[in-house]
């Protein structure tokens, strides 16, 4: 049996007004890779409580970004990103708030 182990990290910080920036770092079957998916730091317009984000240099890679009170959910838009990332590294997922 195989065990999918999922660890990540996610960090916002704000820039101006409404901007933002934020980077990703998520490392996938951590027991036997790892597998890493990474965005770099960037800065984007945060608008009221998501922003979609375009992977630079990618054809179609892109993802959604909701927050909510305690956590924030990354879904692809277009599809998962095939090739972006490690084997079977994914940055999609629920990212818990930690004090």
């Amino acid at each position: 049996m195989l065990k999918m182990v999922l660890t990540g990290d996610f960090q916002i910080n704000k820039v101006v007004n409404d901007k933002v920036d934020f980077n990703i770092l998520s490392l996938t079957n951590v027991e036997r890779g790892p597998n890493i998916a990474e965005v770099e730091k960037d800065t984007i317009v945060l608008k009221r409580n998501s922003f979609v984000y375009h992977i630079p240099e990618s054809e179609n890679c892109e993802f959604k970004t909701t927050f909510y009170k305690d956590f924030v959910y990354i879904n692809y838009t277009k599809g998962y990103c095939s090739g972006q990332f490690g084997l079977n590294a994914t940055i999609d997922g629920i990212y818990l708030k930690i004090k």
